[in-house]
Formats: structure tokens, C-alpha cells, sequence
């Protein structure tokens, strides 16, 4: 795309060009004896002479030129004083005409992109700013796993049925009012995925995308590339939540349930939305296939790809036209039977030499005439065959190519058949199962795969004994991508006996994906004795996917296992699993040499939630690795469990300031009241965000002595402490309002002014009326509206003037709120 917009601006600075394209023919003027035979009728024929000149400036670069003969002229004589009509439109207004439809095309394209960016902002202005400290605790950690070092904002709008990311300086994650209904493992895929495209600087080439379809509007392969580019941006996204350690299953179900909620709306043009229907298809497959390559390319090859492109743009930007040639017709005696026609220049198709519509002339050669392929049609040019759409029979075709003799005809077909995803290929390819190549079965089964007909199944369950180990990997994967439990026999099978550890794995991981417990024995069985790791790692897996508790015992062994990422992936399923007589099997690796087996560790006792493990992850919270110290917060956060005090009063003095954040969210999710000194201690935390979460606590704690403190926090230098300030002294259940609080009514942001706003209708102290009333006329909506809702709630006689007053504002939305608090408060 960078390519695309800077070939023009390439192309005018060169100084050379590259003569490639075919050169014009210039109609040279017509030789004296013609012009003198021409001036003889002139006067009877004014328009011939007027035209020749445009014509022939019109068709210089057409390569095409009149042809005299006999015939010609008799023709021409026979019509005297009549005139050859010029072209209605000369050159130039055909020029203009198409410079005009291009603008027009590009301006309608770039006003749709200006539209949707004010569209963006919008949405973004009028949503609701997410500051819990789920969602910010969240949004950290998250950014840290995509390696997304700008600040990135979180809002809620009811605009948008699915989470888009927008702005490119100043990145916006917008989420859909459904979203406070997910659970953690939603939020962390969506936000993953939304951080990934801020970290690829997905947004900007995105832009560039359409900046670069609106300047070549009239390109269809322009739009297939920008589609192309869209489409694997979003599965680059989805390998890097992949790769983060998201289940491929649970991955694909969020997914799954975030574009059903979605339907079929649609979002601006200036944002990227997380999915669409129209690709989702093949992202679930691309999700779900276990064999692909997730990893990012490395410097040395996109560093030889972008200097490919570049190298490959300067020639391109070159490439012009030869310089033109100059053609002059033969010469003709003049005679005073006839008069020869003057070299007017006339576009016609170039036809078959031979043929009635172009005679071919010897004489012309014999001059050494280099336009030799170039031919008159004396009755103007025939109509263009109409082009039948192949498609209705192009799957017919290609089924019986399938017995083609040639084997390269045959895979091309196979090929073809997989793009076109048509059902009605099935049969043949299930044909093709019984090829004697190789490559051809191999192929079919990927076909089958691909459509999802369950009627492909018993064709591939006996490929899974194919003496072409690709052919038994192939039919594996497909077989879990039908998620049938028909398969598991098979897949059973060849997952103890085969001989390629390759198809072994992918049997391990398609039995995962079918989620049936009748698999686990073979799952056990590899788990357990299989000489390569990664089908061990596969197995257990496979069995956290399937979540039964009989496998407990066997990922307990596993947990022992030589190899680091057996040990890892048997200790997630624990935790898939989630099954309290786990406990005893996760509390030892608390002690493991791996860093990363013990953080799994905490997390997997984390997802229990069992008061039995306040002790272990109490003795977690002193780890010498602070990703494990992280967990083990985290984990006493979710416990709940009042006990936990002690060893998060601690965590408020950690080096690691989200550690420090992350106990005192968990001393607000606890709601102690003894952790109430301590907290408002941390109110003099150097890190902002600690102490957003300690005013945070503070609210949850609802107890009134931490009110000086709070309006301590209401000067507070960074906006988000003002905002959980305001908002924590209206959860601590006050009866007078602070004087502070009305005083934030004037802050500068217009997010602490609403939450105060919001604050004070929760106190409802009626000292707040005045400054309610004023705040009506803020500058901010938002305000405004969240101002008439408090005093709805005061009800003293200056508050219901005020709403009064409103019911004649001309938002129509500022007389839906006073109508709805004027009846609330029962009067009329």
C-alpha cells in the first residue's frame, strides 16, 4: 500500500523511464498530390479537414491509422458533399470527463473515511470511560503481554455491538455495553486482541489501506489487497493472543459468541472491529488448525521483503511507452475519376489477419510496412461476445478433472475445489480418497476438512492407517475439526500405536477437541508413557479441554514430568479441571525450579477458590519472581477470604508498584475495615495508579472515617485519583456532602465532575442544590445530565425549579431526565 501512493510521486521525479509498453503510431499528414486532390471538394467537405487533426492527435497513441485504398476512395467519392462526422467528444472532453469521474470516485471514498472519523470520535466522546480497577488492572497486564508501551483508553458504548480499536496517536479500545457481563478469560482475549492491533501499527496501515482505495477507486485488485491485508492483520492478532497462552477452543468461543452478538451491524469506517462475519469462517479454522506457524517473522526477513517491495516500486514507477512512431500512408497518383479520402484516423479492433473484416495486404509488406498488424474494418468493429459466467458448471468441471490423466491437472482441481468451498465437490474428493498419490489423497482430506460435511467421515476414519504419514496427520486434524465422537475409536488408536510422533500429536489435540471423556484412557495412556514430549504436552492439553476428574491423578504424575512444558501444560488442565482435591498436587510446585510452573501454579490454585489455599498463596506473595508475586495478589483478591489481610497489608510496601495497585484492589474485593490505616497511608503512594486502587478500596470499605482522606485525594494531581475519590465518597454512605465534593463540581476534568455530580445525588445533602443548579449549564453533557439526576434526588423546592426549567431545554434527552426525577419525586 505505501508502494501504491508513492508510485505517482516516484514516477514524476525520475529522470528516466523504462520504454516498455508498445509505442504509438503518429499519422504523419497526407503527401502533397493528396492534399492537392483534397482541396478539388474542400469546400464541400469542411468537416473532413476541421477533423482530421483532433482525430489524429485523438488516436496518436492508438497505434491505428486509415489505410487507403480503391475501395476506399470510390466510397468516399460516391458519398461527395457529404461530410465524416466528427467524434461528439473530442479528446480532450473524453480526458476531462474521466479526470472528473476519478475525482469524484476519490472524493466520495476519502469523505466516507472523514465521516467515519468523526463517527469514531463521537463514540468515543459520549462513551463511558472505564476505570475499575478490573478493567485497568486488566488492560496493564494485558498491554505488558502485547508489548504495547502508549497509553491505551478503555470505554463503554452502547453504539457498538463488538469491541473495535480506534486512533492512531491516541489509541481507543471501545467495548459494547455487554461487556461488564464477561468473564475475566473474555476480557483478556478481547483486550488482547484489540492491544495486538495497537502494537502491529494496525490502525495506521489501515488508513493507508483506504487512503490508497480511494486513489485507485477504479482497481479491483486494489480492494482485494486491502481485504487481504485486513484479514490477515486480524489473524496475526489472533496468533499473538495464541501465543500468549490462550486455548485455541476457548479462544474461538469468545469469538463465536462476541459475532452473534453483534449480527450483522456494522462499524465505522475509521475503527477496526475485532470481527467480521464475512471472514470468520476461515479465522475459526486458522484458530483451531495445530499445525500452523504462529510465530512473527524475524527482522533479517521483513527487512528483505520491504526492501524487495521498494526495489521492485522505483522500475514499476518507470515503466512508460515507447517513443511513437510515425506511419505515413502511401502516396496516390492523383486521377480525376476519383478522390482520395484524407488520413482520417479511425480506432478499430485488430482482427485475425485473413479474415473477411481485414483483407491483408502483400503490397504493404513488400514496402517493409512495420505496422503489418494493423487492419481496416470497412463495416466498423463487431459486437463483443457476451461472456457466460463459468460458475453454475465450474464445480462439475472440476469434480471430472479429478479423473484428468495428467496428475497436475488432477491437484489443481482439488486445489480450485477447496477455494470454491461447494459442497457439491464432496463426493469427488471423497473419490479422490483413493488415489494411489499420495498428494492427491492428502489434498482431499484438507478439501474435506474444510467443507465440515459429516459425510466425509467415514472416508477418513480409515486414513488415519494410510501409509503416507502427511495423509494420516492430514485426516487427524480434520477429524477434530468435525469435532465427531465417531472419530474418537480411530483417533484413540492411532494415537497409541503410529509409528510418526507428528500424527500422534495431532490425534492427541483433535481428541481435545472433540471434549469427549470417553478419550481419556488413550490420553492417560500417552500422557503418561509416550517417548516425545510434545505429545505428552498435547495430551495434557487435550485432557484440561476435556475437564473430567478422573484425570487428576495422571496430570498430578505429569506435574513431575522432565520436560518444563509437560510439567506447564499439566498443571493448566489442572486448573481447567478445577477440582479442590487438586490442592494438595499444586501446592509442592510452589517450590519448583521454574519460574513459570510455579506462576502456574498460583494460578491454577487461584482458580480453585478454596479457603485452603489462602496459606499457600499467602506463601506465594514473598516468591522471589514478581510474576508469581503478581499471581499470588491476584489469587487473594479473588479468595475474599478476610484472613488474607495480613499478607496483603504487606503487599502496600512491595518494590514492584502493581503489586502494590494489586493488593489494594484485593483489600477492597476483601472490604475489611481493618485495612483502613493502611490504606489511607497509601494515599501517599508515588505511583498514581496505587493510589487510584487504594482510593478505590477505600469506597468498597464503606466506612466514613475514610472521608478525610478521600477529600484528600480530591486534589490530587491525576485525573483518574480525583474520579475514584469522588466517587469513593459517595459509596462511604455520608449524610452531609463534603464541601470538597461540591467544589469538584468546577474541576477541570469533566469526568470528576460528573462522578461528583453522581456523588452528591447518592448523599443527597441539599447545601449541594446551588452547585447542582449550576453545573446544569455545564459544558459537558454529561455533566449536565448527571447534574439533573442528582437533584432529582434532593428534593427541595430550588431542585425542582431547576428540572422545571429543563423541560423547555431543546435536548430532547435533557427533558427526558427531568421528566423522568420531576416524577420520581412525585410532583407536578
Amino acid at each position: 500500500m505505501v508502494g501504491l501512493l508513492a508510485l505517482p510521486v516516484i514516477a514524476a521525479i525520475l529522470p528516466w523511464e523504462l520504454e516498455v509498453l508498445p509505442a504509438g503510431q503518429v499519422m504523419e499528414q497526407a503527401t502533397p498530390a493528396v492534399q492537392s486532390t483534397v482541396s478539388l471538394d474542400e469546400a464541400a467537405t469542411p468537416e473532413i479537414a476541421s477533423a482530421e487533426p483532433g482525430a489524429r492527435a485523438g488516436h496518436d497513441r492508438a497505434g491505428v491509422f486509415f489505410e487507403e485504398t480503391g475501395e476506399a476512395a470510390g466510397a468516399t467519392n460516391a458519398a461527395a458533399g457529404t461530410a465524416a462526422p466528427s467524434s461528439a467528444l473530442g479528446p480532450l472532453s473524453v480526458a476531462r470527463l474521466v479526470v472528473g469521474l476519478w475525482l469524484f470516485g476519490a472524493a466520495l471514498l476519502l469523505a466516507r473515511m472523514f465521516l467515519g472519523a468523526i463517527l469514531v470520535r463521537r463514540i468515543v466522546r459520549l462513551g463511558t470511560p472505564l476505570k475499575s480497577y478490573r478493567w485497568l488492572q486488566l488492560l496493564h497486564s494485558t498491554s505488558e503481554d502485547m508489548e504495547v508501551v502508549a497509553p491505551v483508553r478503555l470505554v463503554r458504548s452502547g453504539a457498538l455491538p463488538m469491541p473495535v480499536t480506534a486512533g492512531i496517536l491516541r489509541p481507543v479500545i471501545v467495548l459494547p455495553e455487554g461487556s461488564e457481563q464477561w468473564d475475566e478469560d473474555r476480557r483478556r482475549a478481547v483486550l488482547m486482541h484489540e492491544l495486538a492491533h495497537v502494537s502491529r501499527l494496525d490502525l495506521a496501515f489501515h488508513l493507508m489501506s483506504r487512503v490508497a482505495c480511494a486513489v485507485y477507486w477504479f482497481n479491483p485488485l486494489v480492494w482485494f489487497a486491502a481485504r487481504k491485508l485486513r484479514t490477515e492483520s486480524e489473524r496475526a492478532c489472533d496468533d499473538l493472543v495464541l501465543n500468549a497462552g490462550t486455548r485455541a477452543s476457548e479462544y474461538a468461543d469468545h469469538l463465536l459468541h462476541i459475532v452473534r452478538a453483534a449480527g450483522r451491524s456494522r462499524t465505522p469506517a475509521m475503527a477496526v472491529p475485532m470481527a467480521q462475519r464475512s471472514e470468520f469462517e476461515g479465522r475459526l479454522l486458522a484458530i483451531l488448525e495445530p499445525g500452523i506457524k504462529r510465530h512473527r517473522i524475524t527482522f533479517a526477513r521483513g527487512l528483505a521483503i520491504t526492501a524487495g517491495l521498494a526495489l521492485s516500486t522505483v522500475p514499476l514507477a518507470a515503466l512508460g511507452r515507447a517513443t511513437p512512431e510515425t506511419v505515413t500512408p502511401a502516396p496516390s497518383a492523383p486521377s480525376e475519376s476519383r478522390i482520395a479520402p484524407p488520413p482520417v484516423a479511425t480506432v478499430v479492433p485488430e482482427v485475425e489477419a485473413g479474415t473477411p473484416e481485414a483483407p491483408v495486404k502483400p503490397a504493404k509488406e513488400a514496402q517493409g510496412d512495420k505496422t503489418d498488424r494493423t487492419t481496416i474494418a470497412l463495416e466498423g468493429p463487431a459486437p463483443a461476445p457476451q461472456r457466460q459466467d463459468p460458475r453454475p458448471d465450474a464445480v462439475a468441471a472440476l469434480v471430472n478433472a479429478l479423473d484428468d490423466p495428467d496428475r497436475q491437472v488432477r491437484l489443481s482441481a482439488l486445489a480450485s475445489l477447496a477455494e470454491m468451498n461447494d459442497v457439491r465437490a464432496v463426493p469427488g474428493a471423497m473419490q479422490a480418497l483413493t488415489s494411489d498419490d499420495p498428494e492427491m489423497r492428502r489434498n482431499a482430506v484438507y478439501l474435506l476438512g474444510e467443507m465440515g460435511d459429516r459425510r466425509a467421515l467415514p472416508g477418513l476414519l480409515p486414513l488415519l492407517d494410510d501409509p503416507d504419514r502427511q495423509v494420516r496427520r492430514t485426516a487427524a486434524r480434520a477429524l477434530g475439526e468435525f469435532q465427531d465422537s465417531t472419530a474418537i475409536a480411530a483417533l484413540s488408536r492411532a494415537l497409541q500405536t503410529d509409528s510418526d510422533p507428528e500424527v500422534r500429536k495431532t490425534s492427541a489435540w483433535a481428541l481435545g477437541e472433540i471434549e469427549d471423556p470417553r478419550a481419556i484412557p488413550a490420553l492417560v495412556q500417552a500422557l503418561q508413557s509416550d517417548e516425545s514430549a510434545e505429545v505428552r504436552a498435547t495430551a495434557a492439553w487435550a485432557l484440561g479441554e476435556i475437564q473430567d476428574a478422573s484425570a487428576l491423578d495422571a496430570l498430578g504424575a505429569a506435574v513431575r514430568d522432565e520436560n518444563p512444558d509437560v510439567r506447564r501444560q499439566s498443571i493448566r488442565a489442572i486448573g481447567e479441571i478445577d477440582d479442590r482435591r487438586a490442592v494438595p498436587v499444586l501446592v509442592p510446585l510452589l517450590d519448583d525450579g521454574d519460574p513459570e510452573v510455579r506462576k502456574l501454579a498460583v494460578w491454577a490454585l487461584s482458580e480453585l477458590e478454596d479457603p485452603s489455599t489462602l496459606d499457600a498463596l499467602g506463601r506465594a506473595t514473598t516468591d522471589s519472581n514478581v510474576e508469581v508475586r503478581r499471581m499470588a495478589f491476584r489469587g487473594l483478591g479473588e479468595l475474599e477470604d478476610p484472613r488474607g489481610i495480613d499478607y496483603l497489608v504487606v503487599g502496600l510496601q512491595d518494590a514492584d508498584p502493581e503489586i502494590r495497585a494489586r493488593a489494594a484492589w484485593a483489600l477492597g474485593e476483601v472490604a475489611d475495615r481493618r485495612a483502613l490505616e493502611p490504606l489511607v497511608a497509601a494515599l501517599s503512594d508515588e505511583n498514581a495508579e496505587v493510589r487510584s486502587q487504594v482510593v478505590h478500596a477505600l469506597g468498597h470499605l464503606e466506612d466514613g472515617r475514610a472521608e478525610t482522606g478521600l477529600v484528600r485525594a480530591l486534589a490530587d494531581q491525576n485525573d483518574d485519583v480525583r474520579v475514584q475519590a469522588a466517587d469513593a465518597l459517595g459509596e462511604i454512605d455520608l449524610s452531609v456532602a463534603p464541601p470538597a465534593l461540591i467544589a469538584a463540581l468546577s474541576d477541570p476534568s469533566p469526568e470528576v465532575r460528573r462522578v461528583a455530580a453522581h456523588s452528591l445525588g447518592h448523599i443527597a445533602d441539599p447545601a449541594a442544590t446551588e452547585a447542582l443548579a449550576v453545573a446544569v449549564q455545564d459544558g459537558n453533557r454529561d455533566v449536565r445530565l448527571t447534574a439533573l439526576e442528582a437533584l432529582g434526588e434532593m428534593g427541595t423546592q430550588q431542585s425542582v425549579a431547576v428540572l422545571i426549567a429543563a423541560m423547555d431545554n431543546e435536548d430532547p434527552e435533557v427533558r427526558r431526565i427531568a421528566a423522568q426525577m420531576l416524577g420520581r419525586r412525585g410532583d407536578r
